[in-house]
């Protein structure tokens, strides 16, 4: 038998000081959870806690045994991911944020390693956007409710709406965006193609609809039904809507909606789709029937703002009164889109740590988190109005388009104002002031150049006004007729670019043709002539692989969206002047767009019981350009080229 150490006989003792220390720290361990309740840091009683028996049992011991054993969390759950065994690594990033709920680097490090190092990793649309997403509820669902004064947690979760999704950095960007599109349209479906009063009207309802706000118990239920039987009693008409909606077995839920976007022939749902809704049977008959009653419009419409305002709130853990607030600050935010949600949570967070109320943001001294809010409007000015089209085949894959929006021009000037003073007051150093009047100087000339082909030309000379007075530019340019400007910034870093050039002659072209419809024909003359002024100063300056197709072709591009799906071009044209527009086309243009645009446009008249050939007759000379169009296709083949 092998020799015993001489310091065995202090093993007793240790064990028994251990025990005492141990004790000690139980009998201490309530005062602590007092001292912790009272400063609002126990754990949310909706919260369900994800961790496995171990970690329950860590949890409630004392921190001197939880330490080692959440750095030893923070080991396995980095090699794991770096085995790629994302999952493992998932349950180890829910045991540590378990372990130190209250520590908000835990859960900024762990939702920041699933959307942006777990993500990459991973090689499929879905999977990319599981992870993403992963990293989002992270924050949004458990890290935020646990901490709800921690301003670095909505930072970072504005960031990954901004950043990770809004940005271009990540090569699956776009699916992210759809993503987000395709849950937003399920939610609260497209906001009105008007004035920014009528989207704000109509997201007013939502705000104002019946919903207990009470953080404590945010998220045990989606729909809460107390405030649901009140509705019913108060509201005949959501209460007849209701039990209609039952007769068919839909529930005021998630269930509402989905027959809602399925079924609905409100114009604003007409606008995503390209085909009507396929009523298959008799069940899909009947819904729909109770969906589209007139008779329950009023009920509809309650109903409606009821379940999204529930959903907001319990769901996505969204205040619509905050978001209707934004809107009327800022403008006209299409939430489908992720740049309004990363203002909401930037935002959001200075009004729950200091209770801000809306106005005085204007005070709150934050520099970086406000650069935050003025980037989310300069990407709306320039991709604030979304197009999104419905794909039957993949729903959560629709086909979107990010067009410029001129409303958030102003405001956006407004936001770079503010942080004008801000700069001031805070006297930053020389060198920030410089890259912060660049940066504004630079998105003065994109706004100029978005208003003028869009006829605004008093709102851009305004601009022009205002960097003059603002920062008084050594560049005589800006003193320049508007025009001239404008055409100057084509070729302003020496070659000419395409996408400014585009960015010229499309919305040109698209302005003259509405305003013909306006019958300002002076005006739209002026546009049409701009848009080739533009188009024969790039050719002649372009690279030949670089040059544009012939205007001729342009124009019928541009010309058949206008006719098929102007909200494509970001217009929202009834059919009826959608016919009124053919007819005002000439001749040539209207034999090179007939046989394209004939197909979606005669679905679309069927829809809506209109007489297509009354609306869209046949060109004059139809058949002649098709049997020319045909030998022109025919000699190309021959010669081994491509036809137009």
């Amino acid at each position: 038998m092998g020799k015993r150490s001489p310091d065995w006989w202090h093993m007793p003792l240790w064990l028994v000081v251990a025990g005492v220390l141990f004790a000690s720290a139980g009998m201490l361990q309530p005062k602590l959870d007092r001292l912790s309740e009272e400063a609002g840091l126990s754990q949310p009683d909706n919260i369900p806690a994800q961790r496995s028996p171990w970690s329950a049992v860590l949890t409630v011991a004392p921190g001197g045994l939880r330490a080692p054993a959440i750095g030893y969390l923070w080991i396995q759950a980095e090699e794991l991911k770096n085995q790629g065994r994302y999952y493992d690594a998932l349950q180890k990033a829910q045991m540590i944020c378990a372990l130190q709920p209250h520590f908000a680097g835990a859960w900024i490090f762990q939702a920041w390693n699933m959307a942006y190092n777990i993500s990459v990793g991973t090689h499929t649309p879905e999977h990319r956007w599981l992870w993403v997403h992963n990293g989002l509820k992270l924050l949004r669902d458990q890290g935020i409710p646990r901490n709800p004064n921690s301003m670095n947690l909505y930072r970072e979760l504005a960031w990954i709406f901004f950043h990770k999704m809004g940005g271009s950095t990540d090569d699956m960007h776009f699916v992210y965006k759809q993503r987000w599109a395709a849950l937003m349209q399920r939610l609260l479906a497209p906001p009105p193609y008007g004035t920014t009063a009528e989207t704000l009207d109509a997201f007013r309802r939502i705000a104002s609809a019946r919903l207990v706000k009470d953080r404590r118990v945010q998220g045990r239920v989606m729909i809460q039904e107390d405030q649901l039987r009140l509705l019913l009693d108060e509201n005949p008409a959501a209460a007849a809507f209701a039990a209609a909606l039952g007769g068919v077995g839909v529930g005021v839920d998630e269930s509402l909606l989905e027959a809602y976007n399925r079924y609905s022939m409100d114009i604003n749902m007409q606008s995503v789709r390209l085909l009507a809704p396929k009523l298959a049977n008799d069940q899909d008959r009947a819904v729909s029937a109770v969906i589209n009653d007139p008779v329950h419009a009023a009920g509809r419409d309650a109903l409606l703002a009821f379940v999204r305002a529930q959903l907001l709130w319990n769901q996505y853990k969204m205040d619509p009164e905050w978001m209707l607030g934004l809107m009327e600050t800022y403008g006209p935010m299409d939430w489908r889109l992720t740049w309004p949600h990363a203002i909401y949570w930037a935002t959001y967070g200075f009004h729950v740590v200091e209770n801000t109320p809306m106005e005085s943001l204007r005070r709150v001294e934050a520099l970086n988190n406000s650069r935050n809010i003025l980037n989310g409007l300069k990407d709306l000015t320039w991709n604030g109005r979304l197009v999104y089209f419905d794909n039957p085949d993949a729903p959560d894959s629709p086909a979107i388009r990010f067009n410029p929006d001129p409303r958030f021009i102003e405001t956006t000037q407004a936001e770079h104002q503010r942080l004008l003073e801000l700069a001031r007051t805070q006297r930053l150093e020389a060198e920030e002031q410089n890259i912060f009047k660049a940066g504004h100087i630079n998105y003065i000339i994109n706004a100029i150049q978005m208003l003028y082909p869009l006829n605004r030309h008093a709102d851009a000379r305004a601009l022009m006004d205002y960097v003059n007075q603002q920062y008084k530019p050594e560049d005589e340019s800006w003193k320049w007729d508007l025009q001239e400007f404008v055409v100057k910034q084509l070729n302003a870093d020496g070659d000419p670019i395409r996408s400014v050039a585009i960015s010229q002659i499309m919305p040109a072209i698209e302005t003259s043709w509405l305003l013909r419809l306006q019958g300002q024909e002076a005006q739209a003359k002026s546009m049409m002539q701009h848009g080739l002024r533009v188009f024969n100063l790039y050719q002649q300056k372009a690279v030949e692989r670089n040059k544009l197709q012939p205007m001729e072709l342009i124009q019928a591009d541009v010309t058949s969206s206008l006719l098929v799906m102007p909200r494509v071009r970001e217009f929202n044209l009834p059919l009826l002047d959608r016919a009124r527009l053919y007819r005002l086309l000439p001749d040539w243009l209207r034999l090179m767009v007939y046989d394209g645009v004939t197909p979606l446009l005669m679905r679309q008249c069927e829809a809506q019981n209109e007489p297509f050939a009354e609306l869209f007759p046949p060109p004059p000379g139809i058949e002649q350009f098709r049997a020319e169009v045909k030998a022109r296709q025919e000699a190309a083949q021959q010669q081994g080229a491509p036809s137009r």
